[in-house]
């Protein structure tokens, strides 16, 4: 008569459990074996107009922000904060932040001029965005 404990009652036990735990496992998904796919020229929007002659297409100019705000240093811009409310002024300096100081400041709520400021630095974090005034 065999023991219970026996190796060979182990093994045979250790067997049929790991033979019905697996059976209850979910199916693993399948590997992805493809890279993923780039994106196509054709899926990206990008405006064109033809030009007089129709031969070759013309892009729409584009500004990158850094050049944009090198172009309106000292000029007066309006920054609109994430709340609402409007600041026009002078641009003395912006950092990559874009925390702005301005000089010579109004402040609109609603469209109202609110207060005047001689000096305004706003955090970048507040700012929805930067416009040029002519």
């Amino acid at each position: 008569m065999a023991h219970l404990d026996s190796p060979l009652n182990l093994v045979s036990s250790f067997n049929r459990q790991k033979n019905l735990s697996q059976s209850f496992l979910p199916p693993c998904p399948p590997r992805r074996t493809s890279p993923r796919q780039p994106i196509r020229r054709s899926a990206l929007h990008i405006p064109v107009t033809m030009s007089d002659s129709g031969a070759e297409p013309i892009t729409a100019p584009s500004k990158d922000p850094s050049s944009f705000l090198s172009e309106i240093h000292g000029a007066p811009i309006t920054v609109k904060l994430n709340s609402g409310v409007e600041y026009k002024g002078e641009l003395q300096s912006v950092d990559g932040y874009m925390n702005i100081a301005l000089e010579n400041t109004e402040e609109y709520v609603n469209g109202q001029r609110k207060n005047r400021y001689g000096d305004v630095f706003i955090r970048g974090n507040n700012v929805l965005y930067i416009s040029a005034d002519k």
